[in-house]
């Protein structure tokens, strides 16, 4: 353990990766106890906290974490610093997820995709747990958008999840008429009519509607993406 020059504590890592890491990250978490003995996880992390910038040493590092080099290439073809960062730390996510539940080394997960882009544990990964037996069938999924990354995994049930971020709509910091008529246009054939009459019932202001129509199309995405074919299987048929 060591304190550097602007008074930050932090750990010298040696093994299965080799650097620093806050202090912090030694504390015992509930939510990592629970992850551990039934293989459910709902986490969520906003990024907005991170501080850690593309390009710096703390950056580097975490990138170095991730395993498989088509994942890290993945990461850095995004443009956007807001979109870089996303794509790292759902990856962490995921893989922090799994090493919890299945009790292995974070070195030693192994996390492949789908034709779907579904991302699961390998083979490989879950010979080297001894919770894949208590655990037959986990799997999980990750989703970011806005300031939130978040991660769910189940031990037996097939795992879907998406979070929408609530300024898709806005101009100026509030949802415009025009800009949401003309999205709820685009998506007419995703929610069905009884969803759209509920969406728009009664006077509710903007952000009301808006809001309705992001908790629908979370719930419909989420179910795509549990069973591994995303938005090619189409939102109006869920």
């Amino acid at each position: 353990v060591a304190e550097t020059a602007d008074g930050a504590v932090r750990v010298r890592l040696v093994s299965p990766v080799v650097g620093w890491a806050s202090v912090k990250c030694l504390r015992e978490q509930p939510e990592l106890r629970t992850c551990a003995t039934s293989g459910r996880a709902r986490w969520a992390v906003d990024i907005g906290s991170t501080g850690i910038s593309p390009g710096s040493p703390a950056w580097q590092f975490l990138l170095g974490l991730i395993a498989e080099p088509g994942e890290r290439e993945a990461v850095g073809k995004f443009v956007r610093v807001e979109d870089k960062t996303r794509a790292l730390v759902s990856r962490l996510l995921a893989r922090r997820c799994c090493a919890v539940a299945l009790e292995v080394e974070h070195g030693h997960v192994e996390i492949a995709r789908t034709k779907g882009k579904k991302p699961f544990v390998t083979a490989a990964t879950k010979s080297r747990s001894d919770s894949s037996s208590r655990f037959p069938n986990f799997n999980f999924n990750v989703s970011h958008e806005g300031r939130f990354v978040v991660v769910a995994s189940e031990p037996r049930c097939v795992c879907g999840v998406d979070v929408a971020a609530p300024d898709q709509f806005r101009r100026r910091g509030r949802a415009e008429p025009d800009d949401l008529a003309n999205f709820f246009r685009a998506m007419r054939d995703v929610l069905s009519p009884r969803e759209w009459a509920f969406v728009r019932a009664g006077n509710l202001p903007l952000e009301a509607q808006a809001e309705r129509f992001r908790y629908f199309w979370s719930c419909k995405e989420a179910f795509t993406k549990a069973r591994g074919d995303g938005l090619a299987f189409g939102l109006g048929r869920a």
